[in-house]
């Protein structure tokens, strides 16, 4: 570098006195606004989007104050840059427009990254711009010493030559002198400076002579190593890593300066992996092109790894359970995918979608539900091997890919039902106790899928069959499962249709008292008559609408419908009662209370004719809920039925707490009665219960005359079956009740009771 500025002594002087504190600064403020981005990206709450902009601008403002002319011999000295202030203009614009407009860069890391790469190249140069100062200025500093001692050892000569000249010899040696020590305290000065700055800069500057071996370490080297710099002089470069006992970084600082050619922001990890260092270099030659040595910048980057660690974790992990989050299992998935697998390697998707884990947030709070999913996540990793990779996907959805070798279904089904084993085991969750359901969703690689995007949408269409059939079951994904969805969806938009143009219609289905056989009232069943593909089972396109939201308003225009027949039953005859199920949407998500008034109020109705039939499994769900509502609708003049009992909970612990007026036996118990004594005991102990709190009790699938009599001998009040008719339109029901005319021909089944239930 001096041979380059050789016979410039005024351009020596002058660059080479200048101040490092511009140069310093400028270095210190790049550091300090990619810290600041650093954290702001991590999440840490008290940096902000407009810190992150002030530390730019005062990056800028302190670079602009540099001495980047590109006649500075100091610049000329770096290879293939002429203008560096041209490239921190370009840099800065660039980063600038990366950060207009927003207003968090939170979890952002692949912003962050595109600036350090931005920033990177122009702070390289930066540094090695204050190794050249530093360098010219050790060079100044040999210059003067030798002329100072040169002008000592002539002014030695010329003493004798002052002792015979005379007096004014004697007084051109004495000025001669003191410039000489003037120049050589410069020199001391110079150097003391070097040092200083050298002492206080937070990367450590290093050079090597023509044998790579170690001539000068910056004092800086002792908070990263915990030895004086002294203690490296002599000892070979790759010195500075090999007390780590990490061969790798010695190697490949080995490998860096064998060539004799630059090498900038070689990466070294330090022995266990929790140190991390940058180093580069460049060679020192002589004006012939003789090699010299290196001279060189290292940097502590550890704690900027970790930072970096901590925002790619973030970008790759579930913050609430620390599994991987989707964006990672995508590309574990892809590596898997284009990865070299052996001929008879197989692979599994699993997701997982929790049963009913909405009711849990809806009923205990969003804590409780977020302390559910890290007790779920804890059971994954537990019976999962550590080569499996977990995620969760967001919500109460969970996937796992599961790897092996000539795996086949019934082995991946084992897999499966153990883990729903698992899952269902009672939970303890803030001083409550779930049984939690999942449902599981199959998808093999290769078989399934080659991609990423089909491998989960066949996983996807399995899990779909899975919620399907009930829950709590896994399903292999089948190729059909694709045509069996299209189905599902085109009855999806088809609903939506009939229930838009009144393509829906609403029939009743007789319900008598057993001991007369008269008529007392009737059940609203909702039927669908597809235009092209004929009636609709109500298991098929009821549960299309709970999956779809329709169940709301779906069960809005039953009420409503359901609400005109009985008005028009009522104005006619002056008695009959209509009963309504009630879906567990109606019930959860919506009023009831608000939307059954609004109902008898739009079709005056009489709340005396309605009855309201309500499972008990809902009941359970909330039920501080379901008293105050039963209460309020009792309060009314409504009717309330528990639907399907004995199939749930049946507890006389529940049943006493809630204001009902009949408990409806389920045709479970009906079909055998007479040959099953168990259905016998189960009818009778139903019957004592309720006539021990004061409800009527109805059995429905009353198909025989031989179960309606074995019915009234167990003490049951009504029924509900074929045996007394079949569900039937509302026009052609209210005509047979209104002229009398029952099926088949039996008129006095068909007479309308007197109201004579006071006493239920």
């Amino acid at each position: 570098m001096l041979a380059a500025i050789d016979g410039k002594a005024g351009d020596l002087v002058r660059y080479a006195r200048v101040d490092n504190w511009t140069t310093q600064q400028t270095q210190i403020h790049s550091y300090q606004f990619l810290v600041a981005l650093g954290e702001h990206v991590a999440g840490i709450d008290d940096v902000s989007m407009e810190h992150v902009r002030r530390q730019l601008g005062r990056l800028a403002s302190t670079a602009n104050l540099l001495n980047l002319d590109e006649r500075s011999p100091l610049v000329q000295a770096l290879p293939g840059k002429l203008d560096l202030r041209a490239d921190f203009t370009a840099a800065v614009i660039e980063i600038r427009s990366l950060l207009e407009g927003r207003d968090s860069l939170r979890g952002d890391s692949e912003t962050f990254r595109k600036i350090k790469a931005i920033l990177g190249p122009w702070l390289t140069d930066l540094q090695s711009l204050m190794v050249n100062l530093t360098h010219i200025r050790l060079g100044l500093q040999d210059r003067d010493l030798a002329n100072a001692s040169r002008l000592i050892h002539v002014n030695r000569f010329l003493l004798l030559g002052i002792v015979a000249v005379g007096a004014m010899f004697t007084t051109m040696l004495i000025v001669e002198t003191r410039a000489a020590r003037r120049a050589e305290a410069d020199a001391r000065f110079d150097r003391r400076r070097f040092q200083d700055f050298a002492g206080i800069a937070s990367d450590w500057l290093w050079e090597t002579d023509e044998t790579l071996r170690l001539t000068f370490v910056s004092d800086e080297i002792h908070s990263f190593r915990g030895e004086p710099a002294s203690h490296y002089i002599g000892k070979p470069i790759t010195y500075l890593v090999a007390r780590f006992d990490d061969e790798d970084a010695g190697s490949r600082l080995t490998a860096a300066t064998a060539g004799r050619e630059p090498f900038r922001d070689l990466i070294l990890s330090i022995g266990d992996g929790s140190q991390f260092l940058k180093i580069s270099g460049s060679p020192v030659r002589h004006a012939s092109g003789q090699f010299r040595g290196f001279r060189g910048i290292c940097t502590d980057i550890s704690t900027e790894v970790r930072r970096e660690g901590r925002i790619r974790f973030l970008a790759e992990h579930d913050t609430l359970t620390g599994l991987s989050n989707r964006s990672r299992l995508q590309t574990q998935l892809r590596a898997i995918l284009e990865g070299e697998r052996s001929a008879d390697q197989r692979g599994t998707l699993l997701l997982f979608d929790l049963d009913g884990f909405k009711e849990v947030n809806d009923t205990f709070g969003h804590d409780v539900g977020d302390a559910l999913l890290v007790c779920i996540a804890e059971r994954l990793r537990a019976d999962l091997r550590q080569a499996d990779t977990i995620a969760r996907l967001g919500g109460d959805e969970f996937a796992v890919i599961h790897v092996g070798d000539g795996r086949d279904d019934p082995e991946i089904m084992v897999l499966a039902r153990r883990l729903l084993a698992s899952i269902r085991r009672p939970l303890q969750v803030h001083g409550f106790e779930f049984v939690v359901g999942t449902s599981i969703g199959i998808a093999c690689f290769p078989k399934d899928g080659t991609s990423v995007e089909d491998l989960l949408k066949a996983a996807d269409l399995a899990l779909y069959a899975a919620k399907s059939v009930g829950g709590n079951e896994a399903v292999i994904y089948h190729p059909d499962m694709s045509e069996r969805l299209k189905r599902k969806r085109r009855l999806e938009e088809d609903l939506k249709q009939s229930l838009e143009t009144d393509g829906l219609s609403l029939h009743l289905q007789p319900q008598v008292d057993l001991a007369t056989g008269r008529l007392i009232g009737g059940e609203a069943l909702l039927r669908w008559h597809h235009p092209e593909l004929g009636p609709i089972s109500p298991e098929v396109f009821i549960n299309v609408a709970e999956e779809t939201g329709l169940i709301l308003p779906l069960g809005r225009w039953v009420l409503e419908e359901a609400c005109r027949a009985a008005r028009r039953w009522s104005t006619q005859m002056g008695d009959g009662m209509i009963a309504v199920n009630v879906s567990p949407a109606q019930f959860i998500h919506q009023n009831l209370v608000d939307e059954v008034t609004d109902v008898l109020d739009k079709t005056g109705l009489d709340p005396c004719h309605l009855e309201l039939e309500i499972t008990e499994g809902l009941l359970m769900r909330d039920q501080e809920l379901a008293i105050r509502t039963l209460a309020t609708l009792d309060g009314m003049g409504v009717r309330l039925a528990i639907d399907d009992f004995g199939t749930g909970y049946s507890s006389l612990s529940y049943l006493k707490r809630f204001r009902v007026h009949k408990v409806k036996i389920d045709k479970a118990f009906v079909r055998d009665l007479g040959h099953d004594q168990g259905d016998d005991s189960i009818v009778r102990a139903v019957v004592m219960m309720s006539q021990a709190f004061g409800f009527r009790t109805i059995a429905e699938g009353v198909e025989t005359e031989a179960q309606r009599r074995r019915l009234i001998t167990l003490g049951c009040d009504e029924g509900q079956g074929y045996l007394f008719g079949r569900p039937e339109p509302i026009d052609s029901f209210l005509t047979n009740v209104a002229g009398g005319d029952a099926p088949g021909g039996d008129r006095g089944r068909w007479a309308v009771l007197e109201r004579s239930r006071s006493s239920a």
